[in-house]
C-alpha cells in the first residue's frame, strides 16, 4: 500500500519535476502503439542490464508495469513520462 501511494505521488508530480535529466536522444516519444510497445521493451532492456539497488529496481519495475498499463490505455503520454522516469532509474551516469 505504501508503494502505491508513492507511486501516486510520483504520477501526481510529473508536471512538477522538470529537474529530471531529459530523455536520451536514442529514447522515442511515445505516441502510439508501436512506439509504446518498443519503448517498454528497450526499458525492459535497461532495466535488466542496470547495476541499481533492489529497492530502485522495484520502483522503476513498478513504473514500467504502470506504463504498460496506461501503454494498453492508450494513454501514450503517461507512459511515456513513467518511462522517462524509469529510465532515469535505471542509468548508470
Amino acid at each position: 500500500m505504501r508503494r502505491i501511494a508513492l507511486l501516486a505521488a510520483l504520477v501526481a508530480a510529473l508536471p512538477a519535476l522538470t529537474v529530471l535529466p531529459a530523455a536520451n536522444a536514442a529514447s522515442a516519444v511515445v505516441t502510439d502503439a508501436k512506439s509504446c510497445t518498443r519503448a517498454l521493451a528497450d526499458a525492459g532492456e535497461a532495466a535488466a542490464a542496470a547495476s541499481v539497488s533492489d529497492k530502485a529496481r522495484t520502483a522503476g519495475e513498478e513504473l514500467i508495469a504502470l506504463a504498460e498499463s496506461r501503454c494498453a490505455d492508450r494513454n501514450f503520454t503517461a507512459a511515456d513520462e513513467l518511462l522517462a522516469i524509469a529510465r532515469g532509474i535505471f542509468a548508470e551516469e
